[in-house]
């Protein structure tokens, strides 16, 4: 759950935070969660926050098991770049591109968004690619120093409907 979001329900009233620990499965008819752990958890309202392992437990929670899937993950890879940059540089988009100066002296290039994909969490040379594009984009970066290659998952829904709101509706 993002610390933010966190950080305000611990202060409201009647709201209860479960961090840590995996939910195994939601009964939305008996308003009840299972955690990892084996404790069942009741709730008035639930906040699923897991990114992309957010579909299979909604699935099975809604009943739609054998129905088409909610999403999917998507790989993306991203790179940080050292550079001598003004960070009041406008962020560049170009083609599924980005080039996010910081005020830091670092600049992020990224995202890759990949549907297929065998290592999710190891970066390759669609990366490279996306790095060198950014290079010929901001001739700043052309030596710019990679400190930092990062791959990772994020969720997609299949549909374009919003991913945030009350389930089933």
């Amino acid at each position: 759950m993002g610390r933010a979001l966190s950080a305000f329900l611990k202060t409201a009233k009647n709201v209860t935070v479960v961090e840590g620990v995996g939910v195994s499965s939601l009964d939305p008819d008996r308003a009840q969660a299972t955690l990892s752990t084996g404790e069942t958890v009741s709730f008035g309202h639930v906040i699923v926050s897991a990114g992309y392992q957010s579909f299979p437990l909604l699935q099975q929670s809604l009943n739609l098991v054998g129905a088409a899937p909610l999403g999917q993950p998507v790989k993306g890879q991203s790179a940080l770049m050292k550079a001598d940059i003004d960070p009041a540089m406008p962020v560049l988009f170009l083609g599924g591109l980005y080039v996010v100066p910081h005020d830091d002296g670092m600049v992020a290039v990224g995202s890759t968004s990949e549907e297929s994909f065998s290592e999710p969490f190891t970066t390759d040379a669609q990366l490279d690619v996306f790095i060198e594009k950014a290079r010929n984009l901001v001739p700043a970066l052309e030596n710019a120093e990679v400190v930092e290659r990062w791959a990772g998952l994020r969720p997609k829904a299949i549909d374009r409907d919003p991913m945030v709101g009350s389930l089933p509706e």
